[in-house]
C-alpha cells in the first residue's frame, strides 16, 4: 500500500509523535496499547488528530482508523489489494487503481460523503482532489468536503500524471496544469499535437521565479504563469532516452540518458544559450 500524499512513518517514529504530541498539549498521552502491533502501512492525517493503518495484502484487508488522543480505534473499511488510501484533515479517501472508483469519508465518522466511479485518483491539495477520467481526456478538481466539481480542462494524450508541490500544485504528464486553488482556476502549457512522441516531461527543481521542464526534444523555461521564455534543442540521443534536469544557479544542467550513453549538456538559466 502507499500514498502519494502523506509521508510514511514506521511505528516507532509514529507512536514517538503521539506521545511529544500529547505531552506538549498536557494531555494523558494515547494508549499505546491500542495500537495495532503491526501493519502493512501507517500514517497521520495531516492535522496529526488521526492514525490510519492498512493490511491488504490479500482482497480481504482492512484500514483501521485511530484517534491520536486516547489510541481509540474508531472504526475499519474493508478493502482489497488495489485498494489505496490517503486523507486530509477532514476526510478519509479510499482509491482503487484496479477499478478507478473513489470513496470519500468523514475521518471522524468513517460515514461516506461521496463517492465516484471512473476516475483515476491523482492527488489531493488541500481540500481539492485532482484526478483524471477513464473514459475521456478530461482532468477534474473536486471539493473532498462535498463531491462539488471545481473545475474541469483537457488534458489531451496524458495517460501518465504527476504532482509537483508549491504554493499551487502542478499537474504534470505532456503537458502542464497549474492549479488556482483560491479562484478554481487552472492554467495550462501544451505542446502541439505532433510532439507527443517527445515523451513525458521531466521537471526540474524551480527557481521561485521560473520551471525548467525538459522532453526528449527539448529544454524548456517557463515563468510562474507556465508563459515560455525560452526553449532550447537537447543534444541527440538513443532510441530509449529520458531526460534529468537540475538548475545550478545560473545554470540549467541537462543529462539524457540513451540506451547504452549519457549525453549532458548546460544553458543559460536566463535566455537558454548553450553553455556546453
Amino acid at each position: 500500500m502507499s500514498s502519494k500524499t502523506h509521508m510514511k512513518y514506521n511505528f516507532a517514529s509514529l507512536i514517538a509523535m503521539l506521545v511529544i504530541s500529547t505531552s506538549t498539549m498536557a494531555q494523558k498521552g494515547p494508549s499505546i496499547t491500542k495500537l495495532p502491533s503491526r501493519a502493512d502501512y501507517m500514517t497521520l492525517n495531516p492535522s496529526k488528530e488521526y492514525a490510519f493503518t492498512t493490511n491488504a495484502m490479500s482482497n480481504s484487508g482492512k484500514c483501521e482508523v485511530y484517534s491520536t488522543t486516547d489510541g481509540e480505534l474508531l472504526y475499519k473499511k474493508d478493502c482489497k489489494r488495489r485498494d489505496h488510501f490517503c486523507s486530509t484533515n477532514d476526510c478519509l479517501i479510499q482509491y482503487s487503481t484496479s477499478n478507478d472508483s473513489i470513496s470519500v469519508f468523514d475521518i471522524r465518522t468513517g460515514n461516506i460523503r461521496w463517492s465516484a466511479n471512473n476516475l483515476k485518483y491523482i492527488t489531493t491539495f488541500q481540500e481539492c482532489l485532482i484526478c483524471k477520467s477513464s473514459n475521456a481526456n478530461e482532468l477534474y478538481g473536486y471539493s473532498t468536503a462535498t463531491g462539488e466539481q471545481l473545475w474541469k480542462i483537457e488534458a489531451e494524450n496524458d495517460e501518465e500524471l504527476d504532482i509537483i508541490r508549491r504554493n499551487e500544485p502542478i499537474v504534470y504528464g505532456r503537458n502542464l496544469y497549474k492549479i488556482n486553488l483560491k479562484d478554481n482556476t487552472v492554467k495550462t502549457f501544451k505542446r502541439d499535437k505532433n510532439s507527443s512522441h517527445y515523451g513525458k516531461f521531466t521537471l526540474a527543481k524551480t527557481s521561485g521565479t521560473h520551471h525548467y521542464i525538459a522532453d526528449k526534444k527539448n529544454v524548456y523555461c517557463l515563468d510562474t504563469n507556465l508563459n515560455l521564455v525560452w526553449s532550447s534543442p537537447s543534444p541527440k540521443g538513443g532510441k530509449y532516452d529520458y531526460t534529468e534536469l537540475s538548475v545550478n544557479g545560473e545554470t540549467v544542467v541537462s543529462l539524457r540518458h540513451a540506451t547504452s550513453f549519457v549525453f549532458a549538456s548546460a544553458y543559460n538559466a536566463s535566455n537558454g544559450q548553450n553553455v556546453f
